[in-house]
């Protein structure tokens, strides 16, 4: 064994080395030789050994080619993703040997350095919060380093995506599998939905919600959040201040 299923949605399989294939469910192990494919509709999340976060989006596939931890600490990661929508949190091996992580994907072979970072079959993207020391190294040279910073395949051009973009490319993976630091854990990121940041402002706050800025003469200015019941935001305690400027509906004057 090489690691756990953390979470699954829909239908999941795995092909072992021999041949057989398997169903997979929350907890069900994965072994060194594995071919992980989802069905349409389906993600899974993988916590391997080291602690590395590896999620998988709808039809899609990948090799678990090698998992070795060294005694020391460290060791040895080698996955082929086949296609498909994934993400990934580095572990104990990437954070200690970041040099023996090797990602193969349709885009090309990623090498990382601390890294969160997702991709598909046209792009690979950072998914690093500002101020994390990350980069991805891309067939041997390091090409992204700066948050939502994506490689696109098709003409080879370096981009910077919308957090919407992100939210909308790989909401699959991110649902399945924490990759992103949340703002409800985070106050410093309502810098990035302050009232200045303009109407239609949006952001991706993680824990599944979307926060889009409005403000026009009917409504007054205000906040939409969209994903789990806005009633969730207020059970569980928001751990910040709202700005006073931000009304909820926006059924308030500005």
């Amino acid at each position: 064994m090489i690691g756990r299923v953390e979470s699954v949605s829909g239908t999941v399989t795995a092909v072992r080395a021999g041949g057989s294939r398997i169903s997979l469910a929350k907890d069900s192990e994965v072994r060194q030789g594995d071919l992980i494919e989802t069905g349409p509709g389906s993600s899974i999340g993988i916590r391997f050994e080291d602690g590395t976060g590896f999620s998988l989006g709808p039809g899609a596939s990948m090799a678990l080619d090698e998992l070795v931890l060294a005694p020391s600490g460290g060791g040895t990661m080698a996955l082929n993703v086949l296609g498909g929508a994934f993400g990934y949190v580095s572990g104990e091996i990437g954070k200690i040997s970041p040099q023996n992580v090797q990602v193969r994907t349709p885009v090309g072979t990623i090498g990382i350095r601390g890294t969160k970072f997702g991709g598909n079959d046209t792009l690979v993207v950072l998914l690093d919060d500002a101020g994390q020391p990350s980069s991805i190294v891309l067939n041997g040279q390091t090409i992204l380093n700066l948050p939502n910073q994506a490689f696109l395949a098709a003409d080879g051009s370096i981009v910077i995506l919308s957090e919407g973009s992100v939210y909308s490319l790989f909401s699959a993976i991110l649902s399945i599998l924490p990759l992103r630091t949340s703002a409800l854990e985070d106050p410093s990121r309502l810098a990035e939905i302050a009232p200045a940041a303009g109407e239609g402002s949006s952001i991706f706050l993680g824990d599944g919600f979307t926060l889009t800025l409005f403000n026009n003469g009917a409504l007054g200015r205000g906040f939409i959040v969209q994903g789990p019941i806005l009633q969730s935001l207020f059970e569980i305690g928001v751990p910040f201040p709202l700005p006073s400027s931000l009304v909820v509906g926006g059924n308030q004057p500005p």
